[in-house]
């Protein structure tokens, strides 16, 4: 009786800790909620995470299911367990950033065990890469490691401190100091082999293959896009290495021809350049610009497909 009673309160204290953590820096909260028949969608590592934002967004159910750090590996496991809540002529969002087909790596680039252990509160276990009980019991009864963070919560002291990270606003002086670090960890570190040749993730480009045909077997409408970037990052880039657009395209060129997908870029886009007011840092859109974004995604990408299959 007394162990079925430690194992209640701790049940019940669980419970308590998980509803009342408003913090939620990774962004899983939404995960406990995913819409049926959703009719817009992203799937994306950080760049589809911060850049859409669909708040503003009205008559559409819409989501999103990028995770910072998340590769195609996870995007392609994210997209089987919940492919049946995606709407027949569905518009999903399939963002490619620079770094996304390069390197080596556990099953995708961004892959970390620390970051594995989050889709352990959504996925099922045969979704899972490197499955492991011990680790799924850690996440599914967080607040035994929760420490004093637990008092924080359970005392009604918790907030969400992802919402300002999505707030920040960078500036030009913070951009050039940082363009740097951040270009190099993009498109060079990890990313050759010894002989110095960039290395392409082939598992990265089979993921993406299957989440477009897949897509398209489901009646819905894949679209390859990159995120608006500032200049200052595009610059940097061709700085580093001159020959990676070459690369970079060419693969993405690739895909649209063994698919027929439409590809939109918006890294270069000159509605972004200088508006330091919409960005993170030099390749993230804060909240203001991830919605200024969706705006011209709605009327120059949504808007125009939708009515081409109202037409058809």
């Amino acid at each position: 009786m007394y162990l079925i009673n430690v194992l209640l309160i701790t049940v019940l204290i669980n419970y308590l800790y998980d509803t009342m953590n408003k913090n939620d820096t990774e962004g899983l909260h939404r995960f406990r909620n995913v819409p049926e028949e959703i009719q817009i969608c992203n799937f994306g590592s950080s760049h589809g995470f911060f850049g859409f934002d669909y708040e503003e967004v009205e008559g559409f159910e819409c989501f999103n299911f990028a995770l910072m750090g998340q590769g195609f590996n996870y995007d392609r496991r994210i997209f089987e367990y919940y492919k049946d809540n995606i709407a027949k002529g569905a518009v999903v969002f399939i963002p490619v950033s620079y770094f996304s087909f390069y390197g080596s790596g556990e099953g995708n680039i961004g892959f970390a065990e620390e970051r594995n252990a989050r889709y352990y509160s959504f996925l099922p276990p045969r979704l899972i890469q490197n499955y492991d009980l011990k680790t799924d019991l850690c996440v599914k009864f967080s607040s035994l490691t929760a420490k004093e963070d637990l008092i924080r919560v359970l005392s009604g002291r918790s907030r969400n401190l992802g919402d300002d990270t999505w707030n920040t606003i960078t500036t030009e002086i913070l951009v050039n100091e940082r363009i740097e670090d951040e270009a190099i960890g993009h498109i060079i570190t990890e990313k050759f082999d010894d002989d110095g040749n960039r290395v392409v993730n082939y598992d990265c480009l089979d993921d993406v293959r299957y989440i477009i045909t897949s897509l398209q077997e489901k009646g819905c409408i894949p679209i390859l896009i990159t995120t608006p970037f500032t200049k200052e990052y595009t610059d940097e880039v061709t700085r580093l290495d001159p020959a990676f657009y070459n690369s970079f395209y060419s693969l993405i060129n690739e895909i649209i021809k063994e698919t027929g997908i439409e590809y939109y870029d918006f890294a270069f886009d000159e509605r972004f350049w200088g508006k330091y007011e919409y960005f993170m840092d030099s390749n993230h859109l804060n909240r203001d610009g991830a919605k200024y974004f969706m705006q011209i995604l709605m009327i120059e990408v949504v808007e125009p497909i939708l009515a081409e299959g109202s037409a058809a």
